[in-house]
């Protein structure tokens, strides 16, 4: 698997079930058909080039953030659920996010705030107010294999 495909793998699994979102996580967009809000994305950033990662290392920025239909004070305690399930739980920090037997997170550090409020209207629902909470990590990953 490739750097962000081992990190979203590992996050997912440590979010799945454990916040106000419940089984509601996703990676890089999130379905139709999925179920009520609060939804929790897990999404690609940016990273570093193969050509410039030193002794295979790779380094990634990572989003992820709780989405709240009307909501904001949903959103916002997701927020605060997510940092405490993420930040700093990579292997040198001592945490359960540790990647597969080709990539190991070695370290995952909070960085950016993200928030976005996201107005849409469809047929089911006119001028609905979505809230998109959360933070990006910068993840540090050492290839093993």
């Amino acid at each position: 698997m490739t750097p962000f495909a081992t990190v979203k793998k590992a996050m997912l699994e440590a979010l799945r079930g454990a916040g106000i979102w419940g089984d509601q996580v996703y990676g890089d967009f999130i379905p139709a058909s999925a179920g009520a809000r609060p939804h929790v994305l897990v999404y690609f950033v940016n990273g570093i080039s193969p050509k410039q990662r030193l002794m295979g290392d790779a380094l990634l920025s990572v989003g992820v953030k709780c989405i709240s239909e009307d909501d904001e004070a949903t959103a916002v305690a997701g927020a605060d659920q997510i940092l405490a399930l993420i930040d700093d739980q990579g292997k040198q920090d001592g945490g359960t996010i540790l990647g597969d037997s080709t990539w190991e997170v070695q370290t995952i550090t909070q960085d950016e705030f993200v928030h976005e409020v996201e107005q849409y209207s469809s047929e089911d629902a006119v001028d609905t107010i979505l809230y998109h909470e959360g933070f990006t990590f910068v993840v540090r990953m050492e290839k093993l294999a």
